[in-house]
């Protein structure tokens, strides 16, 4: 019977390691729910940095799509204005043909065909048909072509211009937005030096258009136009300052900025300072009889003249 109680004994120890056992088990549950609490402000800061880095992306982004529209523009004109050459040289055959019909019914004509008849009636032909038709990059092209007689279109285009059912939104529309793109666009082999010529002489020509209308009056411009030209000569002013001011713009972009507030509007954005300025750095004896011309610019002219004499 000795052996019995002695060996009973060693069960008791057994059951207080279970008991053990089960209270760590509770203990061990009890810190994982902290962690969550502890947690949740990385979390909530974590979503804020990754919201943060987003819109870092989105605006990265959107100068990359506004830098690949502006190279996508400058190809297009590029295309435009080399497309335009062959097209030129096969119209003058085509419409070469109707001279020799005149002179085959009147003696008269055939002495004034060869002189005068065919050349001119080609050109303004064309240029007309332009006009008439609102064909703005036809227009654009037109003149492009025709850089090394600017004497010749300043006669041309505005008589042209006048055929046109709505001439500001034609010429607005032939300029494009050219003015957008920087200084290291027009290089000295850049294509498009020729197409920014152009537009600001249609600016130009669209002045002397103006003139032109003494009876009928000033040309009526409907107001969505003159806002989306306000916001053009805003942009315009606004690259310029960024590429130094305007007192330091080249020759052509002064022009044409100065040209265009003249012929569609001041904004109020405009200094007298900055008038100046662009009057300064212009060739004013090229383009003084379309300056004449403009509906807004004589008003300002006062108050320019004593500021340059101020500073002079």
């Amino acid at each position: 019977p000795l052996p019995s109680p002695l060996s009973l004994p060693p069960p008791e120890p057994l059951l207080q390691p279970l008991a053990v056992l089960k209270t760590e088990p509770e203990h061990q549950q009890q810190p994982p729910s902290s962690p969550p609490q502890q947690h949740g402000k990385p979390h909530f800061l974590k979503s804020m940095d990754d919201l943060a880095s987003l819109s870092s992306a989105i605006h990265a982004f959107q100068c990359r799509f506004d830098d690949l529209t502006k190279h996508l523009d400058f190809i297009n004109q590029a295309i435009d204005s080399k497309l335009y050459e062959p097209q030129q040289q096969k119209r003058p055959e085509i419409e070469t043909q109707s001279p020799p019909k005149a002179t085959e019914t009147d003696g008269e004509t055939e002495k004034k065909g060869p002189d005068t008849a065919s050349p001119p009636k080609s050109s303004r032909s064309e240029i007309q048909s332009l006009c008439g038709t609102m064909c703005s990059k036809g227009l654009r092209k037109y003149i492009a072509t025709h850089l090394s007689n600017v004497a010749k279109l300043r006669e041309e285009v505005p008589e042209a211009l006048k055929l046109a059912p709505e001439p500001a939104r034609l010429v607005l529309d032939c300029i494009g937005r050219f003015f957008l793109q920087g200084i290291k666009a027009y290089d000295k082999d850049s294509p498009m030096i020729p197409a920014r010529l152009a537009s600001v002489l249609a600016l130009e020509f669209f002045l002397l258009m103006m003139g032109g209308f003494h009876a009928e009056g000033k040309v009526k411009i409907a107001g969505n136009l003159k806002a989306e030209a306000e916001n053009g000569a805003i942009a315009w002013r606004k690259r310029l300052i960024n590429e130094g001011g305007l007192a330091k713009a080249s020759e052509v972009d002064a022009r044409g900025l100065l040209l265009f507030v003249a012929g569609f509007g001041i904004p109020k954005v405009f200094r007298i300072e900055d008038l100046g300025n662009l009057l300064r750095l212009c060739n004013l004896r090229a383009i003084s009889d379309a300056l004449k011309a403009s509906p807004v610019l004589p008003d300002k002219m006062p108050g320019i003249c004593t500021l340059l004499l101020i500073k002079l």
